[in-house]
């Protein structure tokens, strides 16, 4: 691991790859490689990222999304992870949770549930 994120209030701590991040998202690439974030590299120290914006569950889901494409998404969940893939520029994390919207909402069960969790918002569980 080369790059340490610090996530939401209780700043959860997440170990990453740099080159795999910058992979998935322009966001992570231009913050790794072309910012000042970049002249901490060159002292070989450990990058330490502070994302306060996103929760850590939210963030998890990211994370394991840029590693293995795979997401465990949930009513509770899915508004989050739409919202960090959205401020990451994780496009495909993105289609994927709006297709699982979209597949949910096709229920009165699902919209219902759908409505409840957009009005509790992304903080709350």
């Amino acid at each position: 691991s080369d790059v340490e994120f610090h996530v939401g209030p209780d700043r959860t701590r997440f170990l990453a790859l740099k080159a795999i991040f910058a992979r998935a998202s322009d966001v992570f690439a231009k913050m790794f490689f072309e910012t000042p974030l970049k002249e901490q590299q060159a002292f070989g120290k450990m990058v330490v990222v502070e994302i306060v914006d996103v929760p850590p569950d939210a963030f998890d889901q990211l994370h394991k999304w840029v590693y293995d494409a795979d997401v465990s998404l949930a009513y509770s969940n899915v508004f989050s992870v739409l919202e960090a893939a959205r401020k990451y520029m994780v496009e495909d994390l993105e289609v994927h949770c709006n297709r699982w919207v979209a597949q949910h909402a096709r229920t009165v069960g699902g919209v219902v549930s759908l409505m409840v969790a957009a009005a509790k918002g992304s903080w709350e569980e």
